[in-house]
C-alpha cells in the first residue's frame, strides 16, 4: 500500500481488493486518484496500488484543499461511502482520525466527528478519553470547532461525589455522560441514570444504521397458501423471532381448530424466547386467550385506540373503539425494548384489505418486539402490511395469504411502496413472491 497520512481505513481484504483489481483489469480505472498539491495521495490509495500492480497508467485528479483537515474529511467522506465497517474497524478508523487532528491542530467537536462517522458523540467522547489515557493524544482543548466551523469553548463534565471511593466509579462515567449535561455538575446517581440512558440510545442507534444497510431482496417472501400449508422449507423449527399477525376474528377461527394449529405451528417456530404477538377480536379475547396459554407465557396486552368513535360490532351493541394485541412469550422472555401498552390510530388504511392494519403500527410492534436482520412470520398476510414494514426496517420476513384476490392486490400494494421513496426503499424487486407448486 503507498504510504499516506490520510489513508485511514484498513486494508480491504483479499475477496474485495480481487474484485476491484478484476474491474480495472476489464473495465479500465473508473474513479480518478486523488492527490494534494505536493502530489500526496489523499483519496485511492487501492487503485493506485492496482494500477502500479497491473503496469497501467493511473487516471490522477489533482485536488486544491485549504488545510490539512479538509484533506483527512475528504478521504474519510470517500471511503465510508464505499467501505462496510464492522464496529472494530469503525472505531479504530475513528481513534486514528483523532490522533490525525492532534497533528493537525484542528479540534472539531465530539458531536461533529459523530456525524461524520454516523457514531453518537458519547462514542466519540469514550474513545478520546482512551486516547488520553494511553497517552497517544492530549487532554481536549479548550474551543473546538462544531459543525458550522466555529471555535466555542469545550464544556465539561463534573460528578459531586461523597467520598474517595467514589472517585474511580465517577471516573468511569465522565466519557460516557451525553454532552447536553457538559458544564453541569451532577450527583452520581443522576450521572449513573444518564450514562444508562443514552448507553441505551446508542444500542437502539446502532440497530438502526444495521437495519438501513441490511435491507436486501432476500429479506422478504410471500407465499399463496395457507399458513398450514407453509413448508419446512420455508421455516424451519425454532428459526423464528417473532410471529406477528391480524388473525380472524370471529368464532369460527377458534371453534374449527385453526387458532389451535397456528399457535402448534408457533410453538414450533419460535426460538426460546420468541414472541407471539397477535391481534385478536374484543368479543372473543377471552376465548382466544385460553387457546394461547396453555403453550406460551403471558407478557402484555396492547390496546390499539381507534381515533374514531368505534363500530357496533359488539353483540351488547356498545362501539369498540379498540384492538386488542397479545403478546406472549415462548419462555424464557427478554425485553428488547421499553414498549407501550397503548397505541393511538391516526386514519385508516384499508385501500387494499377491508381488515388492513396500519403500516406505521406494524412497524412500531415490529420495533419493540424484533432486530434487525430478525426473522418474523405472518401467517394471515392479508395485504401483507407486516411484510412491508419488515423490509422498511431490515428484517427478514415469511408471510402468505390463501386468498388469490388478496394475495394480488398485496403484491400490487408492494409495487406502490416499492415506487414510493416516502414509503421504503425503491429497489426494483424487493420482495420474492412465490406460489406454491400445485
Amino acid at each position: 500500500m503507498p504510504p499516506s497520512p490520510y489513508n485511514l481505513f484498513p486494508p480491504l481484504d483479499r475477496e474485495a481488493l480481487d474484485a476491484l483489481r478484476g474491474s480495472i483489469a476489464t473495465e479500465g480505472q473508473l474513479d480518478p486518484i486523488i492527490k494534494d498539491e505536493q502530489g500526496v495521495t489523499v483519496i485511492g490509495h487501492h487503485r493506485e496500488m492496482i494500477c502500479r500492480e497491473l503496469g497501467v497508467a493511473p487516471k490522477i485528479e489533482v485536488r486544491e484543499f485549504r488545510s490539512e483537515a479538509e484533506k483527512y474529511l475528504a478521504a474519510i467522506q470517500s471511503n465510508l461511502a464505499r467501505r462496510h465497517l464492522d464496529q472494530a474497524a469503525r472505531e479504530e478508523v475513528i481513534k486514528r482520525y483523532l490522533c490525525s487532528l492532534e497533528e493537525t491542530g484542528d479540534f472539531v467537536s465530539a458531536r461533529e466527528i459523530g456525524r461524520r462517522f454516523d457514531v453518537s458523540h458519547n462514542t466519540v467522547r469514550r474513545y478520546q478519553a482512551e486516547l488520553e489515557a494511553s497517552g497517544r493524544i492530549d487532554q481536549l482543548p479548550e474551543r473546538a470547532r462544531g459543525k458550522d466551523g466555529k471555535l466555542r469553548p469545550t464544556k465539561r463534565h463534573s460528578i459531586a461525589v461523597s467520598g474517595p471511593a467514589s472517585i474511580a466509579r465517577a471516573a468511569k462515567l465522565l466519557p460516557d455522560l451525553p454532552n447536553r449535561l457538559a458544564g453541569k455538575t451532577l450527583d452520581f446517581r443522576s450521572a449513573r441514570r444518564a450514562v444508562q440512558r443514552e448507553q441505551s440510545k446508542e444500542k437502539y442507534s446502532e440497530w438502526d444504521r444495521i437495519a438501513k444497510s441490511s435491507v436486501t431482496a432476500e429479506n422478504v417472501r410471500l407465499h399463496h397458501s395457507s399458513f398450514q400449508g407453509l413448508q419446512d422449507s420455508w421455516i424451519g423449527p425454532e428459526e423464528v423471532d417473532l410471529l406477528l399477525s391480524d388473525v380472524p376474528y370471529d368464532a369460527k377461527f377458534i371453534d374449527s381448530g385453526q387458532l389451535k394449529e397456528l399457535v402448534d405451528l408457533a410453538q414450533r417456530w419460535l426460538k426460546p424466547g420468541g414472541l407471539l404477538v397477535l391481534y385478536v377480536g374484543s368479543i372473543h379475547l377471552p376465548r382466544s386467550v385460553a387457546v394461547v396459554q396453555t403453550q406460551f407465557e403471558w407478557v402484555d396486552m396492547i390496546v390499539s385506540v381507534n381515533a374514531s368513535k368505534g363500530q357496533p360490532y359488539h353483540p351488547h351493541k356498545s362501539l369498540i373503539g379498540y384492538r386488542p394485541v397479545l403478546v406472549w412469550s415462548k419462555s424464557p422472555f427478554a425485553a428488547i425494548r421499553p414498549w407501550s401498552n397503548l397505541l393511538s390510530r391516526c386514519g385508516k388504511e384499508k385501500d387494499a384489505h377491508e381488515w388492513q392494519q396500519p403500516l406505521t403500527e406494524a412497524k412500531q410492534l415490529a420495533e419493540w418486539f424484533s432486530k434487525p436482520g430478525d426473522l418474523i412470520v405472518d401467517p394471515c398476510g392479508g395485504s401483507f402490511t407486516t411484510a412491508i414494514a419488515a423490509y422498511q426496517l431490515g428484517r427478514r420476513c415469511v408471510s402468505c395469504e390463501r386468498d388469490e384476490r388478496r394475495y394480488s392486490r398485496g403484491t400490487d400494494r408492494r409495487k406502490q411502496v416499492t415506487s414510493n421513496p416516502e414509503a421504503g426503499s425503491t429497489a426494483a424487486e424487493p420482495l420474492i413472491l412465490q406460489h406454491p407448486a400445485k
